[in-house]
């Protein structure tokens, strides 16, 4: 399928060239392709994570690989990111790649809501009666209609314009997989809170 897309993508690229399609149409088709090589990568991503390496590492450094991952895409979007670490060591037992994925999915959603900048803060903390990672991710963005908090973890939803509607959905499939889950609180017009929950142990 890919390399069928791939086709399709050069031969229209060569017909934008030869003036024998409208630039306009010819970039929307191109998008659409984009979007599909996209939804491609998700699917991917969806079926292969449960055959992933599952080891025990510390959450803390995780979420410091992901933040200094994304820290300059965070500053060129004017959003001030804050990091208030735990006090104890949290280990979890998760495949690292695949909660790179989720960090960086609402790292990005975040970024997407804040289009005039704003604050993104992330907590780390513990919940030492359920043994449960606490990790929050609060914007200040533009916040989430009330008809739609109970929409957005499902399958193919979005209400983005270029998004698959599988985002959410697989960061919310690899949390419950690890025996976690993903909770949100949002108000329109002052922002939303994406609460991750993740068994653990700690110091």
């Amino acid at each position: 399928v890919r390399n069928s897309l791939t086709n399709i993508s050069a031969y229209i690229q060569l017909l934008q060239l030869d003036r024998s399609i409208n630039n306009f149409r010819g970039d929307k088709i191109l998008r659409e392709i984009a979007r599909v090589n996209r939804l491609l990568d998700d699917f991917k991503l969806l079926s292969g994570h449960q055959q992933s390496e599952v080891s025990q590492h510390s959450l803390d450094e995780t979420l410091q690989s992901v933040i200094n991952m994304m820290r300059s895409k965070v500053e060129l979007n004017n959003i001030n990111l804050i990091y208030n670490p735990s006090k104890h060591m949290i280990y979890i037992k998760a495949d690292k790649n695949a909660l790179h994925h989720v960090f960086i999915n609402l790292i990005d959603n975040a970024i997407q809501a804040m289009e005039d900048g704003g604050t993104l803060r992330i907590d780390l903390g513990i919940d030492t009666e359920n043994d449960e990672a606490i990790i929050s991710f609060k914007d200040t963005g533009s916040g989430i209609p009330s008809d739609q908090i109970n929409e957005i973890f499902k399958r193919f939803y979005t209400t983005k314009k270029t998004g698959s509607g599988l985002g959410l959905y697989i960061c919310q499939t690899m949390v419950k997989y690890y025996g976690g889950d993903i909770e949100i609180k949002s108000v329109e017009g002052e922002g939303t809170t994406f609460i991750v929950r993740l068994p653990a142990t700690h110091d």
